[in-house]
């Protein structure tokens, strides 16, 4: 059996990793402690000792974890106490938010190309290579979950 603190200590690279992405560091421990801890539920009791970090941090990450679509909120069998989990379908959900962020990426870029078409101060040629990147990346992510859905 793997140690509490090899787990916590896992929990807390995908802190860090949060944090690279720009999402707080507790979300990410949160989310990393959720993929290895035992029960696969925890209340936010359980969270707050796992990763001694302040119950309302807690209670605010798992907000946002849930808005995202990771976590889901459960009711625990016999208690008052909210349990939470990953969900099921996050690791879909996870690239489907990546699906969606680069079509806004294609569609500010298509902008970029129609106002540089009228605008000869604007070269175009930068945001043309841009769009393209971009709506690559859309066709190409939406094959992958499409592949995904179909295994």
């Amino acid at each position: 059996m793997v140690r509490a603190d090899a787990r916590v200590g896992y929990a807390r690279e995908w802190g860090l990793l949060f944090e690279r992405q720009g999402l707080p560091r507790i979300a990410g421990a949160m989310w990393g402690w959720l993929l290895v801890c035992s029960p696969p539920e925890q209340t936010q009791e359980q969270l707050v000792q796992a990763l001694d970090v302040a119950k309302g941090s807690v209670s605010t990450n798992a907000r946002l974890l849930e808005r995202v679509g990771f976590i889901e909120r459960v009711a625990g069998a016999g208690s008052r106490s909210a349990r939470y989990r990953i969900r099921p379908d996050a690791f879909e959900a996870l690239m489907l938010e990546k699906l969606e962020s680069t079509v806004r990426w294609r569609r500010l870029a298509d902008r970029g190309v129609e106002l540089a078409t009228r605008s000869p101060s604007i070269r175009v040629d930068r945001l043309k290579v841009l769009r393209r990147f971009y709506a690559f990346m859309e066709k190409e992510q939406a094959a992958v979950i499409a592949r995904w859905r179909r295994r």
